[in-house]
């Protein structure tokens, strides 16, 4: 259920209708104070569009109880309203609102807004299987313990121990050996999962190994910061050459950001030569590589690049512009050990 909060009854109707009829629940509120007073009446709704100039308690009130309570703040809340300074939004976003819909926005902007929320929110609600008693056996694989399930990955023969490897993946892990690959088996509960293969033998020439890289299917994500993607952004080169699929995400501060952290934490602000004043433009040196690029400024339009990124044949680049003083964390302080850890 969705929970719209717009003091404007014709936007209203509209937001809940546009909802309705794409399959999604949706209940209507004129005011903060009736939304505010049906949240501490038990209900929960799985999302809130809230506005943010409403009568009685405002918009940016709300968000505020909300992420101030424990039973509350966890709901994904999108912002909507006509306020569309840079100020407003920062405000809402720093209080904890997932996204801000600046009007007049159209109906399907409204749904998709709404979907990516509650897929991200989903997203975060996942949690890992817990791995217990991992050991790692040089020469044979490794075992572990993965929700109260004995787990085991290793050759054949550590395998056979606890599990049964039937006659056609037998063949196809000879088929693997003898193309230079090391096969590796996986079981659980006794049961035998499947199997990976480890490349071992060096191909000839490049391009044939690259060529086989492609044809696997297999897409190569690289997380950098611009200063460090500035020494070495000539391989784009080879990467255009050989339409290899790597998608490049350029964390761009502007700066060197590291060094930067460094004389912020320890040196008092005394800045010294990690503002190289760069204008470099990484879209269109993209298009000059023979590429495409993208530049980001939010999650939103992120996901979008990161999409497109997937659909292309070749090398990508994602901008991602971020604050100069966004921190890398955790961190180990000069000298430290991990008794020093810095979190914050």
């Amino acid at each position: 259920m969705i929970w719209c909060v717009e003091d404007d009854a014709s936007i209203r109707d509209i937001e809940v209708y546009a909802l309705q009829s794409t399959g999604i629940e949706a209940r209507g509120f004129e005011d903060g104070t009736s939304f505010w007073e049906a949240l501490n009446g038990g209900e929960k709704p799985e999302l809130a569009v809230i506005d943010v100039m409403l009568p009685g308690i405002s918009g940016i009130d709300l968000l505020r109880r909300m992420k101030a309570s424990s039973e509350l703040c966890d709901i994904p809340v999108v912002m909507a309203t006509a306020k569309d300074t840079e100020y407003d939004k920062i405000t809402g976003l720093d209080l904890g609102a997932d996204y801000y819909l600046t009007k007049p926005f159209g109906v399907m902007e409204l749904v998709s807004c709404v979907k990516a929320v509650l897929r991200r929110a989903e997203a975060d609600g996942l949690t890992a299987a817990e791995v217990a008693d991992f050991q790692a056996l040089p020469g044979n694989g490794l075992k572990a313990t993965l929700d109260g399930q004995p787990l085991c990955g290793g050759n054949a023969d550590f395998i056979r121990t606890a599990a049964g490897i039937p006659a056609p993946m037998q063949a196809q892990a000879q088929a693997l050996a003898e193309a230079g690959k090391t096969p590796l088996f996986f079981a659980r509960g006794g049961q035998l999962l499947g199997i990976i293969a480890v490349a071992d033998v060096l191909k000839p020439d490049s391009p044939q190994a690259i060529r086989e890289l492609r044809n696997m299917g297999i897409r190569v994500v690289m997380l950098t910061g611009d200063g460090s993607f500035h020494m070495n952004l000539n391989e784009a080169c080879t990467a255009v050459s050989y339409e290899l699929p790597i998608i490049t995400v350029i964390f761009n501060n502007q700066v060197l950001g590291m060094v930067r952290q460094w004389q912020t934490a320890f040196y008092g602000k005394r800045f010294s030569q990690t503002d190289p004043h760069r204008k470099t433009n990484f879209v269109k040196l993209a298009e000059g590589f023979g590429l495409k690029g993208y530049r980001c400024t939010n999650l939103a339009e992120f996901q979008t690049a990161f999409a497109e990124a997937l659909k292309n044949k070749g090398p990508t680049w994602i901008e991602c512009m971020i604050d100069k003083d966004e921190k890398v964390l955790p961190m180990i302080p000069g000298g430290g050990d991990i008794n020093d850890i810095i979190m914050k």
